[in-house]
């Protein structure tokens, strides 16, 4: 999965084999969410959760900022 982050206006996208991409989510606004709402929060970052019975495994997490 990868996020990305274009004037605040957030793309998820998915692949299983890192090539070609698919978007699942188009625009996610994520303007209201920076330092000046959080009580210091310095930036945008990217989270991962799981939900639900069983187990999750993360593997090859990596967190890329491109200016």
């Amino acid at each position: 999965m990868k996020i990305v982050n274009r004037d605040n206006l957030c793309d998820l996208q998915v692949s299983s084999d890192g090539k070609t991409w698919t978007t699942i989510q188009e625009g996610v606004d994520v303007s209201k969410m920076h330092h000046n709402n959080f009580k210091g929060f310095f930036a945008l970052r990217p989270g991962l959760m799981a939900a639900g019975a069983g187990e999750v495994k993360f593997e090859r997490f990596e967190y890329h900022a491109i200016q």
